[in-house]
């Protein structure tokens, strides 16, 4: 949730938002995503209080400030809730038996027994 504290200083607004407490990632995204906007000056998120302060240029208003945070954090949330991908199933093959009369250990190695340190 997204809730605005201060907005009372033209080109200055604070914002609280509750995803972003204790979270390093999502302050990283928001900063860097709303940053790469010319009309945005300075940002910086805290993820000890969960507020955002963003400076930006006099002509654009806090409602388009929380317009762009919206998009951000509704793309993190696609991001975050998104299944996650299938991984690859791996198969470990051991050694089988062969016919040269002995039988190959099934044992790995690194489990193995060191016949020095009996």
């Amino acid at each position: 949730m997204i809730t605005a504290i201060h907005t009372a200083v033209k080109g200055r607004v604070r914002y609280k938002v509750t995803e972003l407490y204790g979270s390093v990632p999502l302050k990283r995204l928001l900063e860097v995503r709303l940053a790469e906007h010319a009309e945005i000056q300075e940002v910086s998120a805290s993820t000890l209080t969960g507020n955002i302060l963003v400076r930006f240029r006099p002509d654009l208003s806090p409602a388009a400030v929380a317009s762009l945070l919206a998009d951000i954090m509704t793309d993190y949330e696609d991001t975050v809730r998104r299944p996650p991908r299938k991984t690859r199933s791996w198969s470990i093959a051991l050694p089988s038996m062969h016919s040269g009369g002995a039988a190959a250990s099934t044992t790995p190695s690194c489990q193995r027994r060191n016949p020095r340190r009996s």
